[in-house]
């Protein structure tokens, strides 16, 4: 299929969701801006969790975006941004949804313990199998460099349902496919069913389809993230929160609550387990995805590109995990069993003990390219 047909399908979500004004970032973003109101399901505006505050360790310093500066077009008060996608002429996608979903088609699971990547998937995370209401997290920004056209490399949370195939997801991710650019974004996902086909109430990226409801004004679901860390040097971080909170799951990015899926997404007839009441399991780390024939053979890059035994300030960082086994706020470090497919590609270890970085895990690999 064409862009074009993506491009429509972009502009026909804008009129949908009432935008009022559009306007593009220096770095070509193209932004609609919308009432919060009008992504909601019933036109009421959900109130978000008590402010969090997240510590910056000396050497770091907190990840921008081109919306924090105040000369950047911004759209009329009370309305929020909401990314519109600008994709390639050309594209891979046989249909608009395809597009809208998980590359490689087909079921996919972030927790498999198999030593094969699924359908192109491969992972390098820290996976806490146990019921939670939240994690939160701050983990490095780098710049991996990535293979093929349609390749992604990411680093993230998962707050997992795997009783029915949901998750509530959120990262950073470099992925030209789906933003145009090698640029890491920032990104929120989810599912309702397995991380297969995705579309309205359904599932997918960001806001491209409706379930996201974006709150803040300056940080949002497919920003671009300015700057990265550098190897033995400053190094940038994204700190992330996800939290159930009266029937919605909200998401915090430097310590702004920027907005929330409601819960009622992933109702049941049969309700059991959903994401509507907790998570079954939580996980933190990397993903790369490869198209290459062979995947074993894909150069693709998880965080820095170097393994964990590399080190702080060269491997990629994810410190301070915790996870919330309460609606009472009750919080605990974030502990968990390693899932790593291919360990000569991507790994995941933790990182040496230190009070001030709690629970910390150093996670990345170059792919094949050794």
């Amino acid at each position: 299929m064409t862009g074009a047909d993506i491009l429509s399908y972009f502009a026909d979500r804008a009129d949908q969701i009432g935008a009022v004004h559009t306007t593009r970032t220096p770095r070509g973003q193209l932004l609609d801006w919308v009432s919060p109101e009008a992504l909601t399901p019933d036109g009421n505006l959900a109130t978000p969790p008590p402010a969090v505050a997240t510590p910056l360790l000396a050497h770091e310093q907190a990840v921008t975006f081109e919306l924090d500066d105040p000369a950047v077009a911004r759209g009329p008060s009370g309305t929020v941004p909401v990314a519109r996608r600008d994709p390639p002429q050309e594209t891979t996608a046989a249909t608009t949804q395809a597009y809208l979903s998980k590359p490689g088609g087909g079921s996919y699971h972030p927790f498999t313990t198999a030593s094969e990547p699924v359908n192109g998937f491969f992972h390098a995370t820290i996976d806490s199998e146990s019921p939670c209401y939240g994690v939160s997290g701050v983990v490095n920004v780098w710049s991996p460099k990535i293979q093929g056209g349609e390749d992604h490399s990411l680093m993230q949370l998962w707050l997992v349902d795997e009783n029915h195939g949901q998750s509530v997801e959120a990262g950073w991710i470099v992925s030209h496919y789906q933003y145009g650019d090698l640029t890491a974004h920032l990104f929120t996902w989810y599912t309702t069913d397995g991380w297969t086909k995705q579309g309205p109430g359904v599932g997918g990226y960001d806001a491209n389809q409706t379930g996201w409801v974006q709150c803040d004004d300056m940080i949002f679901p497919g920003a671009l993230l300015v700057g990265a860390s550098e190897a033995g040097s400053a190094q940038v971080v994204l700190p992330l929160q996800a939290t159930l909170w009266d029937g919605n799951w909200w998401i915090a990015v430097r310590d702004r609550w920027i907005g929330y899926y409601p819960a009622s997404l992933f109702a049941r007839s049969s309700d059991g387990d959903t994401l509507t009441a907790r998570a079954t399991r939580a996980l933190f780390g990397g993903e790369v995805y490869t198209s290459a024939p062979i995947p074993a053979t894909t150069t693709s890059q998880m965080g820095s590109g170097a393994f964990p035994d590399a080190g702080i300030g060269y491997a990629c960082l994810q410190r301070n995990l915790s996870i919330l086994t309460s609606t009472a706020g009750q919080t605990e470090p974030f502990q968990g069993s390693p899932n790593q497919e291919q360990t000569t590609m991507y790994r995941i270890a933790p990182a040496p003990a230190d009070p001030t970085r709690g629970s910390c895990y150093l996670v990345g690999g170059p792919g094949a390219a050794q």
